[in-house]
């Protein structure tokens, strides 16, 4: 290759030379002319520099373009700080304005998304919960002066969740969610409060008003698009908007309405909707400035994205700075331009006049390069920060106002023009040239002047920030000045003479003459000096000169120049010193072509910095084809750190910027085009970058040259000229190859661009390239590391230490090996019968990292080989496990976790934090696990069976290091057989052959809450623990609180009823696993069987709920007492009760007949008490209890009592006149019934001689019925009433009321009236119950309407009065119509038309004569009703049981054969919950009393009043019933229903063989039961979040869907059958804690308002996959 003098330059110039041709055109017309040119209009000017970001994605903090963003999205900044969004990595950042340095705020660090609330920056030691984000959209920072949410709050929009969030000090909360489209912009509005929000593809504006949680359309229209103004917002149309700012002052909503490419304005205080500026029209990208600059009419944007308000007092204007990302610029718009008419006018203050794309700072906002910015914020004074989001990079742009400059020059000789010149060209009397930074022939404006007296007068906008470089040369006068101010002036006499000089617009400024920033125009010194470094810069050229040219460039500095070719003399040399003030820490770069000499060295007799003489290159060439740049750092702050490829020598401290960066190697490949002809199409290349300044000027010389240049660079993006029919390739290395990062051909038109985005006229193009960051500095044979890092590979040549940076300290050094060491036989050993570490197969070798010991300051990544193919084990172990010892001899092996394992290729990654010997052993498996359940207080043996656990061959060995871990939980492991027949360890070492324990038992742990905890072995030597995949159940062991009865014949079979808590706990082992599997069993009414343990004898029984038990106690062989536990022998729960065996019954028991002589002996009326003692003796006396022990009269039970010294008796019941009863002792259900003997009534006529009645023919003796038992009932139900509920009884409380036998032979002595007297006067009398000496009962007389009664009870001449009682009447009979569908005897209820109750219309008539008198009998021991009008007349005097029923007449005696029941009528209290499905299916909760409705029982049903449907309720107990609602006949939102209780006849009207003694109409017997219930839609899902999770639960559950409602309080969240409370916040999202579930398992996801399990049918295509985290092994 050769060089080329630098063509590419002066075609550049030629372009800037164009000026000159107005001048050219009226020389040649030979008249005198003063040339004119276009005025720019004068305006703001951005100065646009990076504060942090490199132009190149990532994830990193740090400062400058040290830290790496990815997708940032949102800023929201004050005078100090910015809070930034990076969409990309889900996390929100803080930056520090001043320092350039940024820092995670909220989110995770590793870039996960998410929704969780939590803290903003959890510490995982304090169990903190990390909080996440999706994709954070837009933020807000709310200020000081805020009436609404805390001062330095921070809002965001989190548009991957579709909420909004709120970070308040460390805490992350949900504000809104589940909002129906995906949130962008947002502002808060501090005046109220309220949030407006912008959305993905919307085009409307959306409200949230403080603290309400509700969304609603504030303007435009959520689905029509448009450019529409309107006074009222919802009648506005937008088209797709992205950015928001508001003015509070004046309460105006900017909105930049993206799609419609204008600026919107919303008044919010009257809600009028305009437009600021845009017509709808798109800017084209290339056309928003003509080439000169001019701005394009009318203003039109390109997709306007962000925007900013600010007050500009200067302006007295509100002012916008809007973000144009279709033409990558910052635009300008002041409200109120009083230079406009006070309209709103439009500028340009950033970014390229085309809208070119690109990463560039600079000081000339139109030279600044951005590349879709997105966002914007106002931070203080001028100052605004630009989210860059395609650069991934947050910008700054200062503003700063123009000053106008005007230059004036003048040719002032006349030159002699020879004939050759007018020939060829016209001579220049001079010329003149305004460039500016960084000194590459920006040129602002130039020209020549080319006759005498010629003049040229310009006026150029200039910049306080800007520095500019003039250039006068020639016979001319010159002058440059502002308008009150002469800069400098030029004067020359000949073409030879010439002024070159940089100047700034006058203001404050650096005022020190020997500073390198000194500005000789500064006003006024404003503290920014910099104590600089003279430096001299030599070049010279040796002998007659062919070709020299030379360049410099640096801060503050610029030459470039060239020796005259022909000059010079042999064997001279000819040289130039430069001396200049260079910036510390600066880089300065020299260019030359052809044969010259050059040096840069400090000048000497210099104080501070530039006391050291430094020479810190020399350059010397004697080939006029040779080229060459030389680069140098000036002593100052840079990198001193030399592991780092930036490392400055000449650095003396660590500069602010932190200069030692990474770098990795960038290629430029340029191949010449096979089909160019001339050397500049073979073509060169140019780097316009510092980093890439090496790359300048290379020429190929021929089309088969190639030129190829490796070079050290920092990530970020460098842009290249390229020249001639080339093709072109950048590339990065890494990881042992080359990756094209960019590829052109010099052909493409397309690339033909300058930096700016004009068409170059010099047939370049333009290339820019994006140098990511990677790390691949690699740490060669000498294993020096650094705080840099670098990758250390292994002597394997596979394994590999990648140490980051700051692994070893800054400054320090050390000096690292990686190198195998065999697993010998002794290494083995030690690993395995010391360490219980099984590396057979596994480890071939292990890797030794030197030196050892050593902690290093931050984790290194490691890569260690390991042996595949021994994987599984010989024992099938698949599980493996890094692990590590201090040095190679294995003195001290211990597990490390978290590595990861590819086995494909045999490789185990991991972080390490210290030097020493690594390798890769089998890791100890649990296969199974024994029981797999147990109780919450512990203390079950659990047998954990597996592989690998330990080295030992002697069972029941407990060592103090070997354990099993619950959780956090430890106890202590004892070595048992293993029942796996994998446990023979065999190879061909025969040293290590022998026989493992692989199983351990343990006690389980006491546990405060029911679940599943993973179970590890875990050995404390090595720190291993199992890579278990099996669960350990705990929950509540069942708690025996009660037992009835507490007593039982030693022969066994009484049925024992326990109540207490969690019984159903207590199921048998063998159920385990059929319980386990079916997750509905724990949700259905079915019983649970469960092993009830009498002292040591287990015996089966029934969980019939967690609260209530039945066992059958089995016999024993001692009258003792016993423990009675719920659950498995072998754990003795510590919740138990206590049951005692007693001698039966059965010996000893004399059989006769009772009667108490001692008064009246008939038995007829009943009342007489029976004295047991004769029969049973002393064996009552064992006896403790007597709960549930009865008398059996015939068939008519009655409840035994027992006297304080230990008799029992019993109080005989009415039997027939004339007959004889069996009397039988009935004692707890499953003992036996013991015939005591009998006892007669004597007949009518020898008991009543007073009031004979005669019947015709001889009366039938009642046949012995069946004992009719109830089902059993639990001991908590009361026993039946004495006195039919028909009739009311009035309590009396007294204080010495006394009686003879009344009441229920608690009373004393006496006889008592209670006397009811009615405000009529009408006096009814009743016979008082004595009770106590302070109580009375009277039973009320029948009131068929609720009148008011007083009350005086009479007793031995004493009385007492009670205040004026009402009673109600118990009915009001209804006429309903009859139905003949029914039994045997009754086949129609009706009402009676009289006083009386219920009456039966029998389906047949009797045989005798209707003449005959036909009576109806309701068993014998009350008299018989007429028969009338077809119908008998039930008696009120009936308590609930079972009544014979049937017709006789006078003459014929009864003769029973059917039965009727009398029942309670149902007492419904409380219906929960109040709000149910539309669609049927809600489970609802009925509470009262005597609900009973089991087996055999008449069933309680319930159902709408409005609707025929009813549905069967299902028993729980006495106190309540379950129903499921039916569909309403309303399926409306809120429509009102009535609810009924009842039975079948309370619903229909018709009454079946059962009878209730509610009164037989269903308006009655519903009007206490009828309860008002509130319907609601049926929720719908759309989604669920996470769709997977841990078996142990505690995921939050996100539901969206539509028709939610949150005032139920029944929400759940259905998991197959386990419902869990749901949170519902709005109508549209809910949601709820995943509960622990079995693993391993897909459940059902469903989801219900009103607590429903009717919703699980509804919602379809939802599923959790429960325990993804816990896989089952094999085995």
């Amino acid at each position: 290759m050769s060089p080329r003098a630098r063509h590419f330059r002066f075609k550049r110039r030629a372009r800037a030379a164009r000026c000159a041709l107005v001048a050219l055109c009226a020389a040649l017309a030979g008249a005198v002319v003063t040339a004119t040119f276009d005025v720019l209009g004068c305006h703001d000017n951005g100065v646009v520099g990076t504060i942090v970001g490199a132009g190149v994605e990532g994830m990193r903090d740090g400062r400058f373009e040290k830290s790496f963003l990815r997708a940032p999205a949102g800023a929201a900044c004050n005078a100090t700080v910015c809070y930034v969004t990076e969409s990309g990595n889900n996390a929100v950042k803080t930056i520090n304005i001043a320092k350039s340095e940024m820092v995670m705020y909220a989110g995770s660090t590793a870039g996960t998304a998410g929704s969780t609330d939590g803290k903003a920056k959890a510490c995982a030691e304090k169990g903190e919960t990390q909080a996440l984000f999706k994709q954070p959209a837009s933020v807000v920072l709310v200020s000081q002066s805020s009436s609404y949410y805390a001062a330095g709050d921070v809002l965001v929009v989190d548009s991957g969740n579709n909420a909004i969030r709120r970070v308040s000090g460390d805490d992350v909360s949900t504000l809104i969610t589940g909002l129906a489209f995906a949130p962008t912009a947002m502002v808060f509005d501090e005046s109220d409060g309220a949030i407006y929000f912008l959305g993905s593809s919307q085009n409307h504006v959306s409200k949230i008003a403080y603290g309400s949680g509700t969304v609603s359309t504030y303007a435009g229209s959520q689905g029509t698009s448009g450019l529409v103004d309107n006074v009222t917002p919802s009648s506005a149309r937008f088209n797709a908007p992205e950015g928001l700012a508001l003015d509070g002052a004046n309460r105006i909503l900017y909105v930049a309405d993206t799609g419609n490419h204008a600026v919107r304005a919303i008044d919010l205080s009257t809600g009028a909707v305009t437009t600021v500026l845009g017509d709808g029209t798109i800017s084209a990208s290339g056309a928003v400035l003509d080439s000169d600059g001019i701005l394009s009419t009318p203003a039109r944007f390109n997709y306007p994205a962000g925007i900013a308000y600010n007050l500009d007092s200067s302006l007295s204007s509100g002012v916008l700075l809007v973000t144009d990302r279709g033409t990558h610029q910052i635009r300008k718009i002041i409200l109120t331009d009083a230079t406009a008419s006070n309209a709103a006018t439009v500028v340009t203050v950033a970014g390229s006049y085309t809208g070119t794309s690109g990463f560039r700072d600079s000081t000339v906002g139109s030279a600044a390069l951005l590349n879709k910015p997105v966002s914007i914020s106002y931070v203080s004074g001028s100052t605004y920060v630009v989210v860059d989001q395609d650069n991934h990079a947050i910008r700054k742009v200062s503003l700063e106002a123009p000053v106008q400059i005007t230059f004036t020059m003048q040719s002032v000789a006349d030159i002699e023009k020879t004939e050759q010149s007018h020939d060829l060209v016209i001579e220049e009397y001079g010329s003149y040239s305004v460039n500016g930074p960084p000194y590459n022939e920006t040129t602002h404006f130039s020209g020549v002047l080319t006759y005498f007296g010629e003049i040229h007068e310009l006026v150029m906008c200039a910049y306080p920030s800007v520095e500019y470089f003039v250039k006068f040369e020639g016979a001319m006068q010159a002058t440059v000045k502002d308008a009150s101010y002469l800069y400098f002036g030029y004067t020359g006499a000949t073409v030879d003479n010439s002024l070159a000089r940089t100047f700034r617009i006058r203001g404050p400024g650096c005022t020190d003459a020997s500073a390198p920033n000194y500005n000789p125009f500064a006003t006024s010194d404003d503290g920014s000096c910099v104590s600089g470094v003279q430096l001299r810069f030599t070049v010279g050229a040796y002998g007659v000169i062919d070709h020299a040219v030379y360049e410099f460039e640096g801060p503050g500095f610029y030459i470039s120049d060239s020796f005259e070719s022909g000059s010079g003399e042999a064997h001279y040399e000819q040289s130039i010193d430069f001396d200049f003030m260079a910036y510390p820490g600066a880089v300065y770069i020299a260019t030359f072509y052809g044969a010259l000499n050059a040096s840069l060295t400090t000048v000497s007799g210099q104080s501070g910095l530039g006391a050291t003489l430094i020479t810190y290159w020399t350059y010397t060439s004697s080939q006029a084809s040779d080229q060459s740049v030389q680069r140098a750092r000036v002593i100052g702050p840079g990198c001193i750190d030399p592991s780092y490829p930036s490392y400055d020598q000449y650095a003396l401290a660590s500069d602010e910027v932190n200069a030692c960066t990474f770098a990795s190697t960038m290629r430029v490949v340029l191949n010449a085009s096979a089909s160019a002809e001339s050397w500049y199409d073979f073509g060169s290349i140019v780097g316009t970058s510092d980093q890439v300044a090496s790359v300048d000027g290379i020429s190929l010389d021929n089309a088969t040259d190639q030129f190829v240049l490796d070079m050290s660079v920092t990530p970020g993006v460098y842009e290249f000229e390229s020249y001639g029919d080339v093709s072109g390739a950048i590339q990065q290395y890494d990881s042992g190859s080359y990756t094209n990062l960019r590829t052109w051909l010099g052909t493409d038109s397309s690339l033909r661009t300058d930096s700016y985005g004009f068409s170059t006229t010099t047939d370049s193009e333009r290339i820019t390239v994006s140098f990511p960051f990677t790390f691949s500095l690699n740490i060669g044979a000498n294993g020096v590391v650094g705080y840099a890092g670098g990758v250390l590979v292994g002597d394997d040549g596979t394994s590999s230490v990648t140490f980051v940076e700051g692994s070893v300290p800054a400054l320090a050094t050390i000096t690292s090996t990686f190198t195998q060491v065999a697993s010998s036989t002794s290494i083995k050993n030690s690993l395995w019968y010391t360490w219980n570490t099984n590396i057979l197969g596994v480890s071939t070798y292990v890797m030794a990292l030197t030196p050892t010991g050593y902690q290093l300051a931050v984790s290194a990544a490691l890569s260690l080989k390991y042996d595949k193919t021994g994987v599984p084990s010989q024992e099938g172990n698949e599980n493996i496990v890094l692990f590590k010892a201090s040095d190679s001899t294995m003195q001290d092996a211990i597990t490390l976790y978290g590595a990861t394992f590819d086995v494909a290729n045999g490789i185990a990654s991991a972080t390490i934090d210290s030097m020493g010997t690594y390798g890769v052993a089998f890791r100890a498996t649990v296969r199974s696990i024994s029981p797999p359940r147990g109780w919450l207080d512990g203390d079950v043996t659990v047998t954990l069976d597996g592989v690998d656990f330990s080295s030992l061959s002697t069972v029941n060995t407990v060592t103090t290091y070997q354990k099993c871990r619950w959780g956090e939980t430890f106890t202590v492991a004892t070595t048992v057989a293993s029942s796996d027949t994998r446990s023979q360890l065999s190879g061909s070492d025969s040293t290590i052959l022998g026989t493992k324990i692989n199983a351990v038992s343990c006690q389980s742990p006491v546990v405060a809450y029911a679940g599943f905890t993973i179970v590890e072995f875990h050995d404390s030597r090595n720190g291993m623990s199992s890579d278990t995949r099996f669960v350990y159940l705990q929950t509540a062991s069942p708690q025996v609180r009660a037992v009835v009865p507490p007593e039982g014949v030693s022969s066994g079979g009484t049925v024992v009823s326990l109540s207490g808590s969690f019984l159903r706990a207590g199921a048998v082992a063998s159920d385990w696993e059929k319980y386990d599997l079916d997750t509905t069993f724990f949700a259905n009414s079915g019983p649970t069987t469960v092993s009830c343990v009498f002292g040591s004898t287990t015996s089966s029984g029934i969980a019939v709920s967690s609260a209530f038990a039945r066992c059958e106690s089995p016999p024993s062989t001692t009258t003792a007492s016993k423990t009675l536990r719920v659950g498995d022998l072998s754990h003795q729960v510590a919740g138990y009760g206590v049951y005692t065996y007693v001698t039966d019954f059965d010996a000893g028991i004399t059989t006769s007949a009772y009667e108490d002589h001692s008064g009246d002996s008939s038995f007829t009326d009943g009342g007489v008490v029976v004295d047991l003692y004769a029969a049973t003796g002393s064996l009552t006396k064992q006896r403790n209890s007597f709960y549930d022990w009865r008398c059996l009269f015939g068939t008519v039970s009655v409840a035994a009592r027992r006297k304080p010294y230990g008799d029992l008796s019993c109080v005989s019941t009415s039997i027939a006149r004339g007959t004889t009863v069996d009397v039988r002792l009935v004692g707890p259900l499953g003992e036996h019934s013991l015939l005591l003997g009998n006892i007669t009534a004597a007949t009518i006529a020898s008991t009543y001689v007073d009031s004979i009645v005669t019947l015709p023919g001889t009366p039938k003796i009642v046949e012995t019925i069946t004992i009719i038992e109830r089902a059993i009932s639990p001991p908590v139900w009361e026993p039946l009433k004495w006195v039919s509920t028909a009739h009311a009884l009035v309590a009396t409380p007294g204080g010495s009321w006394s009686g003879t036998s009344q009441g229920y032979g608690h009373g004393t002595y006496g006889v008592a009236n209670c006397t009811f007297t009615t405000d009529a006067g009408v006096v009814t009398t009743r016979v008082a119950n004595i009770i106590s000496s302070a109580l009375v009962v009277c039973e009320a007389p029948i009131t068929a309407a609720e009148e008011w009664y007083s009350l005086t009870i009479t007793s031995s001449g004493v009385s007492s009065g009670s205040p004026r009682t009402s009673l109600k009447a118990w009915y009001e009979p209804v006429t309903r119509s009859g139905s003949y569908s029914l039994g045997d005897v009754v086949d129609a209820w009706l009402p009676s038309a009289t006083a009386g109750g219920v009456v039966i219309r029998p389906y047949f008539l009797p045989s005798s004569a209707s003449s005959v008198s036909t009576l109806c009998y309701f068993g014998v021991s009350i008299d018989p009703v007429a028969y009338s009008s077809s119908v008998c007349t039930v008696p009120r005097s009936l308590s609930p049981g079972f009544v014979a029923i049937t017709l006789g007449v006078a003459s014929v005696g009864p003769s029973f054969a059917h039965q009727i029941e009398i029942l309670e009528p149902v007492h419904a209290s409380m219906v929960l919950p109040r709000f149910v499905d539309a669609n049927g299916g809600s489970i609802v909760d009925i509470m009262g009393r005597d609900l009973y409705s089991g087996p055999g029982a008449m069933p309680i049903y319930c159902g709408y009043t409005d609707s025929s449907t009813i549905i069967e309720a299902v028993f729980v107990s006495s106190g309540l019933l379950k129903c499921e609602t039916a569909l309403s006949s309303n399926t409306i939102y809120r429509d009102q229903k009535d609810l009924g209780i009842g039975r079948y006849d309370d619903f229909i009207g018709t009454e079946p063989i059962e009878l209730s003694l509610s009164p037989g109409n269903g308006t009655t017997a519903l009007a206490s039961n009828v309860f008002g219930l509130q319907t609601l839609l049926t929720p719908t899902v759309t989604a669920v979040s996470p769709v997977a999770s841990s078996a142990q639960g505690g995921a939050i559950f996100a539901v969206t869907g539509t028709q939610f409602a949150s005032q139920t309080g029944y929400a759940n969240c259905v998991f197959g059958n386990v419902f869990v409370a749901a949170m519902v916040y709005n109508s549209t999202y809910a949601d709820c804690v995943v509960p622990s579930l079995y693993p391993m398992r897909t459940y059902d996801v469903s989801f219900a308002v009103t607590g429903s399990a009717g919703q699980r049918e509804l919602d379809v295509g939802f599923a959790y996959a429960n325990g993804t985290a816990l896989a089952f092994s094999a085995y």
